[in-house]
């Protein structure tokens, strides 16, 4: 009975361990954050179709982290300051770009409706 207590006590403390081990993993740092808002500021102010999880969105950080959009990456701008800021965009760009390598990515359908080849009768 005293085995089968602590072994229960072992695994609660091992799940707590797992759990705050995820939760650190998880958690964004400020620049993080900050670096996020600004590209999505950007992305609303151009009025671009981009959403967070999409193809689209991998290219984009794809650019922003090879350094493809000036206004993100090479300060003085209406979105980045100074090198560090600059900094900040690029890294959250090239981490965010390479862990979604890493899993399925959300695939956008276009808006237009296939039409069927034309056919050697309809000449």
């Amino acid at each position: 009975m005293i085995e089968k207590l602590k072994n229960k006590k072992l695994y609660v403390f091992l799940l707590i361990i797992i759990l705050f081990g995820g939760f650190l993993l998880i958690r964004q740092t400020p620049e993080e954050k900050w670096a996020k808002q600004t590209i999505l500021a950007y992305i609303e102010a151009k009025g671009f179709d981009i959403r967070p999880g999409t193809d689209r969105y991998n290219i984009f950080l794809r650019e922003v982290w090879h350094g493809e959009i000036p206004e993100l990456t090479s300060p003085p701008s209406d979105f980045v300051k100074n090198d560090t800021e600059a900094n900040y965009i690029r890294n959250y760009a090239a981490e965010k770009f390479q862990k979604s390598q890493k899993r399925p990515i959300e695939t956008e359908l276009p808006d237009f409706e296939a039409f069927p080849a034309p056919t050697d009768e309809s000449k």
